[in-house]
């Protein structure tokens, strides 16, 4: 394992477990009803995440993103759901990291493309659950199918080679990373978790 990869894992392991348990997608989801309201969530995250990062930018560092958006995935679901977006609220400055910064970019990208990992187990849960696949309401959780190792092992080797270069600066990383996952509890999880007095907060709303 990398150095980057072992600070990046290590230092985010807590807020990472908290957010597991604010954003549970098989105890969010009740119905389908429920399920599209979190996918909503998960929309106006990646609506303002996919907005701002500057895939020029890491197309400099030999990672190409472009390839890899989620929201026109989340778009196909809430479409094949019913679900409307026209009540999606901005997601206010300040919230995501700085995304023209390379160092916050790949940061940022350890939380969203580490969460395509689970999509395989959430994706057949939800299909025996709702009899919904890829082309009638998850295809943002099927996401890359058979290719998300791989896929993952790509992104790391990207960062890892990033994380080696003399201008790169692994505090900003990790804390980049540590941001993007509070980013995510506050947007689809509707609750802060960076601090821990807060963390036994009742969720309120997966679209805040």
């Amino acid at each position: 394992m990398s150095e980057i990869l072992e600070s990046l894992r290590q230092k985010t392991r807590p807020i990472h477990e908290k957010l597991e348990q604010v954003v549970d997608v098989f105890t969010a989801a009740k119905d389908i009803e429920s399920y599209g309201k979190l996918l909503k969530g998960f929309y106006r995250f990646y609506l303002a995440y996919e907005t701002s990062l500057n895939n020029s930018l890491l197309l400099e560092y030999g990672f190409d993103y472009e390839k890899r958006r989620k929201l026109p995935l989340l778009i196909k679901d809430l479409d094949s759901l019913g679900v409307d977006t026209g009540d999606v609220v901005a997601v206010e400055n300040g919230l995501l990291p700085d995304l023209e910064n390379p160092d916050s970019a790949f940061g940022s990208l350890y939380v969203v493309e580490g969460a395509t990992l689970g999509g395989q187990v959430i994706s057949r849960q939800l299909n025996e659950k709702f009899q919904i696949g890829k082309d009638n309401g998850a295809a943002f959780f099927t996401n890359y199918g058979s290719n998300a190792r791989q896929m993952w092992l790509d992104f790391v080797e990207a960062l890892t080679k990033y994380s080696r270069l003399s201008t790169s600066n692994t505090e900003v990383i990790v804390d980049s990373a540590i941001t993007t996952f509070d980013a995510f509890g506050q947007i689809v999880g509707g609750r802060k978790i960076t601090n821990p007095n807060n963390f036994n907060e009742r969720i309120s709303s997966f679209t805040n």
